[in-house]
């Protein structure tokens, strides 16, 4: 559920699995993006989110809680504002910063490649 200040909530089960999401704007002088373009030579970002996870699942016998943060940034492909990189600061296996694509296809849909 968004709100009027860009931030959004959500919580998710299915089956044996639990996640709360929460989704924030992040600004360009936000210190963390800052290091993020840093690290991958760009100049600018198009948009900017901090995706934070707390969950847990029935894949390590509800042994304990997974959570953390990454900031998400879109940058724009040169002359293709459709299609472009998606840098984050962490992967989604991996505590370093990751690389993939990102593309808003002609249905509407948003497509992420990592």
């Amino acid at each position: 559920m968004a709100d009027k200040f860009g931030r959004w909530a959500a919580s998710f089960v299915s089956g044996r699995v639990h996640s709360d999401l929460r989704i924030a704007r992040v600004g360009a002088a936000d210190e963390e993006l800052q290091q993020l373009c840093v690290a991958f030579g760009v100049q600018s970002v198009a948009c900017a989110l901090r995706v934070s996870w707390r969950g847990t699942s029935d894949w390590d016998g509800f042994a304990g809680v997974t959570e953390g943060s990454t900031i998400v940034a879109l940058v724009k492909a040169p002359g293709n504002a459709r299609y472009g990189r998606l840098l984050r600061s962490q992967g989604y296996a991996e505590a370093v910063p990751a690389e993939g694509r990102w593309e808003m296809c002609d249905d509407g849909s948003f497509l992420t490649t990592t």
